[in-house]
């Protein structure tokens, strides 16, 4: 028996299943990728309000200055009516994270004192609450609004 040019119908679906499982695997990679990616960005925005929000504490801002037993806390969606000028506030993104400041301890050296704070900014991702915390210093809460710069720091 003679065979004739050109592929068999077996050989076909054989070719057609190799290239569905290799699809399979890329796609596969691609949405890991992308959920990881996902992550990271989260994480470095949790960060950058981390970050915000030290400044705040250690530049005197009344608005994040936690008396001792009374913590500050912000819910989601309160953090950009709170802080406009924090990155990406007004958009839908920064009412994902909430975030917290409550009054540690205070630290004295070499004759200077500072109050020690610890910052949590949590955010809530697919997989649940995920959450970032700092410690900085800054003045004491003032009850005449802002309080006097740390010397030597501020």
């Amino acid at each position: 028996m003679r065979r004739r040019p050109g592929l068999t119908i077996v050989e076909v679906l054989v070719a057609l299943a190799i290239v569905a499982v290799a699809f399979t695997l890329l796609s596969t990679a691609l949405v890991g990728s992308l959920q990881q990616t996902s992550r990271a960005g989260t994480r470095t925005q949790t960060t950058q309000y981390l970050e915000f929000l030290g400044r705040q504490v250690a530049g005197g801002s009344g608005a994040v200055l936690a008396a001792a037993g009374t913590p500050i806390a912000w819910a989601y969606g309160a953090l950009d009516d709170a802080f406009p000028e924090l990155p990406g506030a007004g958009g839908a993104d920064a009412s994902r994270y909430r975030a917290e400041v409550v009054q540690v301890a205070t630290v004295a050296f070499a004759g200077a004192s500072a109050v020690q704070y610890r910052i949590t900014v949590c955010t809530q991702a697919t997989t649940g609450e995920t959450c970032v915390a700092g410690t900085t210093l800054g003045p004491p809460p003032s009850a005449g609004g802002t309080p006097p710069l740390l010397p030597g720091i501020n």
